[in-house]
C-alpha cells in the first residue's frame, strides 16, 4: 500500500511537470506572438503626427466649416444628456458657442504654427481661413449662426474658451 501511494505521487508529479512545461511553451509562444505584433505596430513620429492630424481634422472640421458656411445651427443637432431631441431652452442657447469655443481652444496651438507646403500645412491654412470666416459669421447680427454671448450664464464659460483660443 505504501509503494502504491508513492508511485501515485511520483506519477502526479510527472504529469504536473509535463503540464507545466507545456504551459510554459504556450506562454513563450504567446509572448513571441505579442512581441511580433508590437513590432509590426511601431510607427514613425511622422506617421503618428499624420494620424493625429487626421483625427484633429475629423473632430474639428465639421464645427469650423459649418460656422464658416453659416450652417452650424442648421447642421449641428442639439441634444442633451438624456438623448432628448428637445433640450431645455438654455442648453439650446449655449451649445453652439460651446462647440466653437472648445474646438478653437484645442485647435489654437496647431493653427498658430507657420504655414508650409506640406499636406499638413495646407490643411492648417485652410482651417485657419475657415476659422476666421466663421468667427466673422459668429459675431454678425445678421448671421443665422450668431453666437450667444449675452444670454444664459453658461455663455461666460464658453466665451472664455474662445478667448483662450485667441490668446493662444
Amino acid at each position: 500500500m505504501k509503494n502504491f501511494h508513492y508511485s501515485s505521487i511520483v506519477m502526479l508529479a510527472l504529469v504536473a511537470l509535463m503540464l507545466l512545461s507545456g504551459g510554459e511553451a504556450q506562454a513563450q509562444k504567446r509572448n513571441a506572438k505579442r512581441k511580433a505584433q508590437a513590432e509590426q505596430q511601431l510607427t514613425t513620429g511622422a506617421e503618428d503626427r499624420a494620424k493625429w492630424v487626421e483625427w484633429l481634422w475629423k473632430i474639428s472640421y465639421p464645427v469650423v466649416h459649418n460656422l464658416a458656411e453659416n450652417t452650424l445651427r442648421k447642421n449641428m443637432p442639439v441634444e442633451w444628456s438624456t438623448g432628448e431631441k428637445n433640450p431645455e431652452r438654455w442648453y439650446r442657447e449655449v451649445t453652439h458657442l460651446e462647440a466653437v469655443g472648445r474646438t478653437l481652444a484645442g485647435l489654437a496651438p496647431w493653427l498658430a504654427l507657420p504655414d508650409d507646403d506640406t499636406q499638413e500645412g495646407k490643411l492648417r491654412k485652410q482651417m485657419r481661413e475657415e476659422v476666421l470666416r466663421g468667427l466673422r459669421n459668429g459675431v454678425d447680427p445678421e448671421s443665422p449662426d450668431l453666437l450667444n454671448f449675452t444670454r444664459e450664464l453658461q455663455s461666460i464659460v464658453d466665451a472664455a474658451y474662445l478667448v483662450h483660443a485667441v490668446m493662444r
